[in-house]
């Protein structure tokens, strides 16, 4: 996998998790003083601009998330573990002293600070040094955050406003509105990510992962073949499961009938074409008959190690 690929599959993956933060934070703005209302009352309630610090922390805390995956998968910590220490302390002294002048509002103003100036902006050029060795890549991705700040304080300040009309006066009432947030949060976050390039690839690239099938030919092993079938199914690693059987001598219907192998398609061949031609019939049907995206062969003389398949 080439630099650029990596880079491009960066985003697309940053796209997705950036619009599922989005519509969390701003659900998360929006049900928080009702639900906080109904369990301990209006008397100790937080303030509005510390649900708003709150929504804006957590927003902030995934990014950082993403960069740290992306960092400890490529083995990178250790180059970069002077930022965590720099952050943490930056975050203790500026704590200690916005805590002083502005209370409660100081331990997650301070946070924040530390991930906007420090975590994010230091663990990006990291990234954009030692992985993906691209210059450009600091001003497109905090560009993108950028973006993506703007479109989580319009999607706040609209579904705040809409869902102001549901009361929350009680459970029932909380309920509604959660269901009416969700909706109407989704909705608008799916409009302000409607001309990204990157999140169109996201959203495809999603439903070709779920519309994947697995195709396993048996020819006198049968009982392996059902055990590799029987492994995917008990994960969710397909959607369809095809069965080849090559004219085998062992081939039993009976055993096909238990419960757990109800949803195997299987296709039986009058005379054995041979390894090749055998899996060309299950591929064939995949793609033709049921529209798989992606297709997995494996092969069931081999015995696979628990998570060796996923």
């Amino acid at each position: 996998e080439t630099k650029n690929n990596s880079e491009k599959f960066f985003f697309i993956m940053d796209s997705l998790i950036s619009f599922v933060v989005i519509w969390f934070s701003a659900c998360y703005f929006t049900l928080c003083q009702d639900f906080m209302k109904l369990w301990i009352g209006n008397n100790n309630l937080f303030s509005d601009k510390t649900v708003v610090l709150f929504a804006f922390y957590f927003f902030f805390y995934k990014i950082k998330d993403m960069l740290n995956i992306y960092i400890d998968a490529n083995g990178l910590w250790w180059k970069v573990k002077f930022i965590a220490f720099g952050s943490a302390l930056f975050n203790l002294i500026t704590n200690i002293v916005l805590v002083n002048f502005i209370g409660v509002y100081g331990v997650l103003l301070s946070t924040i600070i530390a991930f906007v100036c420090i975590d994010i902006p230091l663990n990006t050029a990291a990234l954009s040094k030692y992985y993906f060795q691209e210059k450009k890549f600091n001003i497109k991705y905090l560009g993108a955050k950028f973006i993506n700040a703007i479109q989580l304080i319009a999607v706040v300040f609209v579904s705040s406003f809409i869902c102001s009309h549901f009361v929350a006066s009680n459970v029932a009432g909380l309920v509604v509105k959660m269901i009416a947030t969700a909706t109407v949060t989704i909705l608008l976050t799916l409009v302000s990510f409607v001309f990204s390039p990157n999140f169109r690839m996201g959203v495809n690239f999603v439903k070709e992962m779920l519309n994947n099938c697995l195709v396993v030919l048996n020819y006198n092993d049968l009982e392996r073949c059902l055990n590799v079938l029987k492994y995917g199914m008990d994960n969710c690693l397909f959607k369809h499961y095809v069965l080849v059987d090559n004219a085998s001598r062992d081939f039993n219907d009976e055993l096909l009938n238990n419960v757990d192998f109800s949803n195997v398609i299987v296709l039986k061949n009058k005379k054995n074409l041979g390894y090749g031609a055998g899996h060309n019939v299950g591929l064939r049907y995949a793609v033709e008959v049921l529209k798989a995206d992606n297709v997995a062969v494996i092969v069931s003389d081999i015995e696979y190690a628990e998570n060796n398949i996923k």
